[in-house]
């Protein structure tokens, strides 16, 4: 509540439905699922400090990528086969070790969340 009020008070000097419209766009970015896929990935390289990755569909076509791509993937991750969205593949670390095992389980549990939250949004045409 507090940060709504900080929000309203002095973020915005116009309301114009400043901090409802953030978080009708936040709720897009992951009910959308090409936002959610770049989203995704973007947050897996960055996190994994990986060269690159992709979010890929059931034909292993690429849908979002972030980093270099195509690099050969080391980790291949489903998301939970909701319409397009089927894997995320991450390429190697930029310092040649391995991938954390702990921070591959929460690129799990995230890629988990983004599928349940698709299945929660709209139908989207596959």
């Amino acid at each position: 509540r507090l940060e709504g009020v900080v929000d309203r008070r002095f973020k915005y000097e116009q309301l114009e439905f400043g901090a409802y419209r953030d978080e009708v766009t936040k709720v897009l970015g992951v009910l959308d699922p090409t936002l959610a896929a770049e989203r995704l990935v973007r947050e897996a390289v960055r996190e994994l400090q990986a060269t690159g990755g992709a979010v890929v569909d059931a034909d292993d076509v690429p849908v979002a990528t972030a980093g270099t791509w195509p690099v050969a993937a080391v980790v291949r991750m489903p998301i939970g086969g909701h319409g397009r969205l089927r894997a995320i593949l991450i390429g190697p670390r930029l310092d040649g070790r391995p991938h954390d095992p702990r921070i591959l389980a929460q690129l799990d549990d995230t890629a988990a969340l983004v599928a349940l939250a698709l299945r929660l949004g709209p139908p989207v045409a596959a």
